[in-house]
């Protein structure tokens, strides 16, 4: 016998009428918790950052029944690098939940999140590529210009590229100082 619960709680009992020479009997009750399917869509912003910078991670948990007849969610998102977990945020009453960190450290993470759950939901993970984040330091490489001739009161120009780029501008302010003059 198979059949479609109410979202939430439920008690079932099994109920035996009798028969000739049988008398019927109720079973003891089982506590059943029917809960909504859940969905997590996951973002992180940017995938590209310096380290010790912020990167915000957010975590959107949705389900077709949110808000109607199974409630609002409630829980927490954990956020994933590799199998470690780096952090975790509650849901807010729209099943978002965000959380910045800046301690990954330097080189390539692949991010994930999951939803715990609650009473009326289920849990779920974030779906797809996990998102790769590259966290770098900067790096002033003066190549073949490191050392100029110059006579003095003249100028003379160095070229480097700095990196990582975060943006497609380079957005960090860089101090240079001259020593050995």
């Amino acid at each position: 016998f198979s059949v479609a619960l109410p979202l939430g709680a439920d008690s079932i009992t099994a109920v035996y009428s009798g028969s000739a020479g049988y008398t019927g009997s109720t079973s003891g009750a089982l506590s059943i918790s029917a809960r909504a399917l859940t969905s997590t869509t996951f973002s992180a912003s940017p995938t590209t950052q310096l380290y010790n910078n912020p990167i915000v991670l957010t975590a959107q948990v949705s389900s077709s029944t949110a808000g109607t007849t199974a409630g609002t969610m409630t829980g927490t998102v954990s956020f994933f690098d590799g199998n470690t977990v780096i952090g975790t945020a509650a849901i807010g009453s729209t099943g978002l939940a965000t959380y910045a960190d800046s301690s990954l450290a330097t080189g390539s993470h692949s991010l994930t999140a999951a939803y715990s759950g609650d009473s009326n939901f289920q849990a779920s993970a974030s779906t797809g590529t996990a998102i790769a984040i590259t966290v770098g330091t900067v790096n002033l490489d003066l190549g073949g210009d490191q050392n100029q001739s110059v006579v003095p009161g003249a100028a003379v120009s160095y070229s480097f590229p700095l990196s990582p780029l975060v943006t497609p501008t380079f957005i960090y302010d860089v101090h240079l100082t001259a020593t050995g003059l």
